[in-house]
């Protein structure tokens, strides 16, 4: 690699199989675990592609190890989408107020900050490759409830990170703040202690997620099965058949990654196939990929009509908001506990809610993604997104 960084890597691969798996590994490590779709056929060829694999720079062995077989290999190709990880020991201050430090504990046998009463804080000199927006990890201990620590950046404060009791003073705990903006250049963060009585071993930076990660299921009976990929131009080509997602059980078919907790997913809809009146594609949110799971989706149909429905209980109906929209628009879907909102724009910048927001108890970590179906029991849509950004907790798959 010619410079460390966070990388997408495709895979141009066919399989005339479900359920196929490969993962990408690095020595002992694996770096990454994808799905493939049924292409349909050996020589059906789809790309797919994994998101954010952190690589080091210099020659290096990459291992494609097959989970499962019943695949073909094209081809793969690394394209490069962020900086590396930084990671700060936190005792590398530049300048502080009241901390002292003390031997860690901690995998690595490196020092920490402690000492720390409300009022102190830390500066850490970094520099920012690229604009955009970051996830920092704060390597924390405490046997204290209650305690907080912010980000700040001259007057500007980031983030605010609620410190849980870990258990003991050098009992640690990786806490993330998901999702700040950072300029690019050089800068100085501070961590500031909104209360006092805790420990800080490091902090790390890494870039937020921003592309789905290319898994796809289909949601219940379908035919044909459903495809998704990311072309080199960030188009999602997604196709879906099935007899609708609604009612008490849906059918269709999703290309998702995961979300633990808060989050939000945003799209363009360039088009979609028009199958039927009542064929639907947009973006997800759903507890589980069982056709009857609690859901919320706001999807286009041909017609130029944007839902906004939901599913509130396990084989519950499905209830729905309807405005007029030209495709092709955005979308977003934001979700803050249990409440989960829908949005429209045209230019991306300026949202309108669609309908109000909706309370649907789901579990923290759910499915999240675009979802297509046809309205049809024998053809497959095709829809096209572009614009495609995720926020919060996503676990790679």
């Amino acid at each position: 690699m010619s410079s460390a960084g966070s990388y997408n890597i495709a895979f141009r691969v066919a399989s005339p199989h479900t359920g196929k798996q490969l993962q990408l590994q690095s020595g002992a490590s694996t770096l990454a675990t994808v799905d493939l779709p049924n292409t349909g056929d050996w020589y059906a060829w789809q790309t797919v592609t994994v998101s954010n694999v952190t690589l080091a720079a210099g020659t290096q062995t990459l291992r494609v190890y097959a989970s499962t077989g019943g695949w073909n290999l094209n081809w793969l190709q690394f394209t490069l989408v962020g900086p590396a990880l930084t990671k700060i020991e936190a005792e590398n201050y530049s300048s502080m107020n009241g901390i002292l430090t003390t031997a860690s504990g901690d995998v690595g046998g490196t020092d920490c900050v402690g000492w720390v009463d409300a009022g102190d804080w830390m500066d850490y000199p970094i520099t920012v490759s690229s604009a955009g927006s970051y996830n920092i990890a704060f390597r924390v201990a405490s046997p204290h409830t209650g305690k907080q620590l912010q980000v700040q950046s001259g007057a500007s404060t980031l983030a605010t990170v609620d410190i849980p009791n870990t258990g003991g003073w050098l009992a640690w705990q990786t806490v993330t703040t998901y999702n700040i903006t950072l300029a690019a250049g050089t800068q100085t963060l501070r961590v500031y202690s909104n209360t006092g009585g805790w420990n800080l071993n490091w902090l790390e930076l890494a870039p937020s997620i921003t592309t789905l990660n290319s898994a796809n299921i289909d949601i219940g009976t379908v035919n044909p099965p459903g495809t998704g990929n990311l072309s080199g131009a960030g188009i999602h080509t997604i196709t879906g058949s099935g007899l609708g997602i609604t009612g008490t059980a849906d059918k269709g078919h999703l290309y998702y990654d995961k979300l633990t907790g808060n989050g939000s997913i945003i799209a363009k809809v360039l088009s979609v196939q028009n199958t039927n009146a009542s064929a639907k594609a947009g973006i997800m949110i759903r507890e589980t990929t069982a056709s009857g799971s609690k859901n919320v989706f706001l999807a286009f149909t041909p017609n130029g009509t944007v839902n906004f429905q939901q599913r509130i209980a396990l084989n519950g109906t499905t209830t729905n908001t309807t405005a007029v929209a030209a495709i092709p628009s955005w979308l977003k879907l934001t979700r803050v506990g249990n409440t989960f909102q829908a949005y429209r724009s045209t230019n991306g910048t300026t949202w309108t809610a669609v309908g109000a927001a909706v309370t649907n108890t789901m579990t923290s970590d759910v499915f999240i993604g675009l979802g297509v179906s046809s309205n049809t029991s024998t053809t497959a849509c095709t829809a096209t997104f572009s614009n495609v950004a995720l926020t919060g907790n996503i676990p790679r798959l």
